[in-house]
């Protein structure tokens, strides 16, 4: 009786966190009024604009910064863009963040503190790992990515944190086997991050980054994979946006 128990948990915690955590499968068609060269127009206009005002709203959230104390020490290379992110997800700005240098097979990444298996979800950690760059894997240097783009990375760490929020501690458990067993699925996961971070305002900042990712030259084969071929892709940032400014302009919503 016990194991039948344990079974309908396991079930019912995967199937809540399989509609949560879904597959982000975007279609945008645009119709006959307006053609995709004026749509693209529109896109670039709002991001250039962005870019033009980034740096001020940067500068005036870090210097106005209320949120970084004991509980979460930025280090001083990555604080300014990395405050601006938190800033957009409230949740985790609640949260004890820890912040370390090590070798690491990417650039960064985030993941939630081992004792969050015991912890409620108002008293969970977070660790944020960055590539010290002395290891065999080599992290793109995250000085020469734009402010834009280093706030797109960012916001997409503190999306994961966002997203382990919303989780259970059984399914924080069920997704860290899931991520590291299957291929697909770590694929699906990226994509709903980069989904949140969307949602939560940063838009242009994730399209940025994704950009430099696609464009950069100096990363491996295994690394692009991983980093450009799981998340969404370029179109599909602009798609996002359409859908959520130009709905008469589109024929079929963004799934």
């Amino acid at each position: 009786m016990r194991i039948v128990f344990l079974f309908w948990i396991l079930f019912t915690s995967a199937s809540t966190f399989s509609q949560t955590h879904r597959i982000i499968d975007i279609v945008c068609e645009r119709n006959d009024l307006v053609d995709s060269l004026t749509l693209d127009e529109l896109f670039f206009e709002a991001y250039y604009e962005s870019m033009r005002n980034l740096d001020s709203c940067i500068n005036m959230i870090a210097k106005s910064d209320s949120i970084t104390s004991q509980r979460i020490l930025i280090p001083p290379n990555i604080k300014d863009e990395f405050v601006v992110a938190l800033n957009c997800f409230p949740d985790i700005r609640s949260k004890r963040l820890n912040f370390k240098y090590k070798k690491i097979k990417g650039t960064m990444n985030a993941r939630p503190d081992f004792l969050n298996i015991i912890r409620s979800k108002a008293n969970r950690k977070y660790v944020v790992l960055i590539n010290n760059n002395k290891g065999r894997n080599k992290g793109i240097p995250l000085e020469e990515l734009t402010p834009s783009a280093r706030l797109g990375w960012y916001g997409h760490e503190v999306a994961h944190m966002q997203s382990y929020q919303m989780m259970s501690n059984l399914q924080m458990l069920l997704f860290s086997i899931r991520y590291i067993t299957s291929v697909n699925y770590v694929k699906k996961a990226e994509r709903f991050t980069d989904y949140l971070a969307i949602e939560h305002g940063l838009i242009f900042q994730i399209y940025e980054s994704g950009k430099y990712l696609s464009t950069y030259g100096n990363i491996t084969n295994a690394y692009k994979k991983l980093n450009v071929f799981n998340s969404l892709s370029l179109n599909e940032y602009m798609c996002l946006w359409y859908k959520s400014n130009f709905k008469s302009f589109i024929k079929e919503e963004c799934q």
